[in-house]
């Protein structure tokens, strides 16, 4: 199996990081990028993709905005939702708008991969390091 990937980031040089850690993985296409969530919403109509990478922090509108604009439209593709901001600020938040992990920048490289098999799988992406129950939140 292979997965196409989405990008929606503004800043150039982590959508080239992505590409450099996705180009690894014999599995992995990267479908189409956006650099804000107006370019990506139009992109998505275009294109058939199998999981979608959202920063929360675009120019024009708020990664958390995107993503649910994304999950109405798309409500069967998966999210994954990837910032600098630490796991316990956002995660529980997107997690119950539909995304289907949250991945923190600073370890994107070590898990993205496997964070995009299990997400397409049907599986939720948490870091092993920090616990999630939903009904805590």
């Amino acid at each position: 199996m292979s997965y196409t990937v989405f990008i929606i980031e503004d800043n150039k040089a982590i959508r080239s990081a992505y590409h450099q850690v996705l180009s690894r993985e014999a599995d992995m296409y990267i479908g189409g990028e956006a650099a804000t969530a107006a370019e990506g919403l139009a992109k998505l109509s275009e294109i058939d993709v199998d999981v979608i990478l959202v920063d929360l922090a675009l120019p024009d509108q708020s990664g958390l905005e995107l993503l649910i604009r994304i999950k109405q439209e798309y409500p069967t593709k998966p999210v994954l939702i990837v910032s600098g901001q630490p796991e316990y600020v956002y995660k529980p938040r997107v997690l119950k708008l539909g995304a289907s992990g949250y991945i923190d920048k600073v370890k994107v490289v070590g898990v993205l991969a496997d964070a995009i098999r299990m997400v397409t799988s049907g599986y939720i992406y948490t870091a092993p390091d920090i616990p999630y129950n939903v009904n805590n939140y």
